[in-house]
């Protein structure tokens, strides 16, 4: 399976409350993309092993990935905001609340191909860690997305 199906199918087994599998993908996400180490160009691959460190509780390596993506995607309209995503759930998953909730609220702001909602927010269980934050409690009301609100 690419890096990319790896990575997704990670995210749902997390969804579905299955953490040792998820862990265990996430994992081989990581020994995979490692083995492989400058012998692929993967564009995909910064961002979804972004995601597979916060996993594995490597919150360095996680934050590294994270700004390896963002720096790749820099002039990418379309990939930026996935990569700003992926940096912020790894923050969320090593408990940097504030800067991930930062994120979080400039994106929310950003048309993207990764939109992020009130409703994703509300429901995804990456954001677990934020729950109960006051500042976060504000993004999941519909209204927090810019230029929305009663039509």
């Amino acid at each position: 399976m690419h890096f990319h199906g790896r990575h997704l199918c990670g995210l749902a087994q997390v969804a579905a409350g299955q953490k040792a599998q998820a862990q265990a993908t996430f994992d081989d996400l990581i020994r995979r993309y490692e083995s492989l180490a400058g012998q692929r160009d993967d564009s995909l691959v910064p961002i979804s092993l972004t995601i597979a460190y916060a996993y594995a509780g490597r919150h360095k390596e996680a934050i590294a990935q994270g700004q390896r993506a963002i720096d790749v995607y820099r002039d990418d309209a379309l990939q930026r905001p996935a990569a700003e995503l992926a940096m912020a759930q790894a923050q969320a998953l090593g408990g940097d609340a504030d800067a991930a909730i930062a994120a979080l609220e400039g994106l929310l702001k950003v048309p993207s191909t990764y939109a992020i909602t009130p409703a994703l927010l509300r429901l995804d269980p990456s954001w677990d860690a934020l729950r109960g934050n006051p500042r976060f409690e504000p993004l999941l009301k519909t209204d927090a997305i810019a230029g929305s609100g009663p039509h």
